[in-house]
């Protein structure tokens, strides 16, 4: 395959001036566009939404979120109600120079990360209510290498892909792996006294080579008491066949 590189060269003209009044081009008569204005703040709003909030695991944390804008300072606000879990709002009064807002609180009870919303109502006419998105994230104890394990049926050889799974905790034991969707297998390695253990996965392969891609999900079991059942999403890419052409 010969490849061809090609280098575009270009030199400054200069820059024509404006023309004069009675020297610029008839435009028939259509009106000339307004220049754009810049973006007007809102009246309220929540101050840097939307929020992320993060903590560890087993301990609550919390993230005070204020509203800013004119109508800031009239607001009484009280929870509508909150879409989402681990997450709670609490209201805030204008307190100390401090505008009103809510306080989010984390309960890091559980491993994992997701999103919600927190609707408000402010006491005004309008707007009568503000919604507040937030995302939320409190890291496991255990940790899969790679975490969106694949395989590629594409090349030769075994199709098996090895995960590595290890934990902040000394007492850890993983004690099965199991595949609840696809056409995968995985089996434990033997241990061998240390942690990262290892987990084996490949695909079953009888019947389907002609399929262009393959989704799963794989369930490790141990006594992490945070997430005693860890779901691992698994994929493995279609093979190849006559041609170089990818089956559909």
């Amino acid at each position: 395959m010969l490849a061809l590189t090609v280098t575009a060269a270009c030199r400054a003209a200069p820059i024509p001036a404006a023309p004069a009044p009675a020297d610029r081009p008839d435009t028939g008569g259509a009106p000339t566009p307004p220049a754009l204005a810049p973006a007007t703040p809102p009246a309220l709003a929540f101050e840097g939404a939307p929020v992320a909030i993060g903590g560890r695991l087993g301990t609550p944390a919390f993230k005070e979120v204020r509203l800013v804008g004119p109508l800031a300072g009239q607001v009484k606000p009280t929870v509508v109600r909150v879409e989402g879990t681990e997450v709670t709002a609490t209201p805030l009064a204008a307190e100390r120079g401090q505008p009103a807002g809510v306080r989010l609180t984390l309960s890091g009870k559980r491993a994992g990360q997701g999103v919600g919303n927190v609707v408000i109502s402010t006491g005004l006419p309008a707007p009568k209510e503000l919604v507040l998105y937030y995302g939320w994230k409190v890291p496991g104890n255990l940790t899969v290498t790679p975490s969106n394990p694949y395989l590629d049926l594409r090349l030769p050889g075994r199709h098996v892909v090895e995960l590595s799974v290890a934990s902040t905790r000394r007492d850890f034991r993983l004690s099965r792996a199991q595949v609840v969707a696809g056409p995968f297998a995985a089996r434990l390695a033997p241990p061998s006294g240390l942690t990262p253990r290892t987990v084996e996965v490949r695909v079953i392969e009888s019947g389907l080579s002609d399929r262009r891609g393959f989704l799963g999900k794989l369930i490790l079991w141990s006594n992490d008491p945070a997430e005693p059942r860890k779901e691992i999403p698994l994929f493995a890419l279609g093979a190849v066949g006559p041609a170089g052409a990818s089956h559909p």
